[in-house]
């Protein structure tokens, strides 16, 4: 008897977008929308009941039929003046800052110096001045010709 040989049970799905028309992504797309909002229809009734049982009906009875609802616009009043008080001060306090630095000087734009210029080119056995000057140019232009390098400025002076 012949043995079984191996079965692809996957098959290549051949996915070209090229291929398919703005029409076609608009039914595909419509299509799969109205299967999940029929799939989460299906599923309202059991949200209801998993609700129910967690007690949101005792909660909805005791807050519109005993006149709740009033007591929690109040609570609701009560917490947004809370807010607002909080976030004057926290406002207060960040401007207060901000100006204590700005008069002490300003820390936020000033370049913290890791490696100086001299240290950084004797590690890399290049030249000072010439790295000093590379600094300056906002572009770099660099040429390899003989196992030498040549770096000219190739934008406008400066930053």
């Amino acid at each position: 008897m012949e043995e079984p040989r191996p079965r692809f049970t996957y098959h290549k799905i051949i996915d070209k977008s090229k291929l398919k028309s703005p029409w076609r992504y608009f039914v595909e797309g419509s299509i799969t929308l109205a299967f999940w909002a029929i799939w989460v229809y299906w599923l309202y009734p059991v949200a209801t009941v998993l609700l129910w049982i967690l007690g949101i009906n005792i909660f909805y009875q005791e807050l519109f039929s005993h006149r709740g609802f009033f007591e929690l616009v109040n609570i609701l009043q009560k917490a947004g003046i809370i807010f607002l008080v909080i976030m004057i001060v926290i406002l207060g306090w960040s401007y207060y800052n901000y100006f204590w630095f700005l008069r002490r000087g300003e820390r936020r734009n000033k370049k913290v110096v890791i490696c100086h210029d001299e240290d950084f080119a004797r590690l890399f056995n290049v030249d000072a001045e010439l790295l000093k000057e590379a600094k300056k140019c906002s572009q770099l232009e660099v040429t390899l010709q003989d196992k030498t390098v040549i770096i000219r400025c190739g934008g406008s002076k400066g930053r």
